[in-house]
């Protein structure tokens, strides 16, 4: 605490660390998925046609994707289309990536039927056979 002091009266000012807030990045799903398809198929044209995509619209959008990320993530030359060292790192987490919002999407649209969970059988130490345990009930919010 800094405490600053006039004649009128003290003023107290709290210095402390604030979480930080989240950092919202400057590109999009739709990026993102763009560049998987390349990484995919190895080729911007391929990519476009299988996006229904122009292929200079679908360049800009891995341009801006790049520039967002501060990261090349292709080695263009002539011919030949290779990942980058960033880019196989890309590649390599999008499909995790891509199943957790697929995971999210359902858990929403879940919520709206009152609930979500999923049953799951559970073993019992000791080697004994495996037996599923009832879902508690949850009747939604209060």
């Amino acid at each position: 605490m800094i405490l600053i002091s006039w004649q009128i009266r003290p003023i107290r000012i709290f210095l402390f660390d604030r979480m930080k807030p989240f950092c919202y990045h400057s590109f999009e799903l739709r990026q993102l998925v763009s560049f998987a398809e390349i990484a995919r198929t190895g080729s911007f044209r391929q990519a476009a046609k299988t996006l229904y995509v122009a292929q200079p619209a679908l360049s800009r959008q891995i341009k801006k994707l790049e520039t967002a990320l501060e990261v090349s993530l292709f080695d263009r030359a002539p011919h030949r289309l290779h990942l980058t060292i960033e880019g196989h790192e890309l590649a390599d987490r999008l499909p995790t990536f891509f199943s957790q919002i697929d995971r999210l999407a359902e858990t929403v649209r879940s919520a709206s039927t009152g609930g979500s969970g999923h049953l799951r059988p559970v073993s019992q130490s000791h080697g004994k056979s495996a037996s599923a345990r009832p879902a508690p009930s949850w009747n939604g919010p209060v």
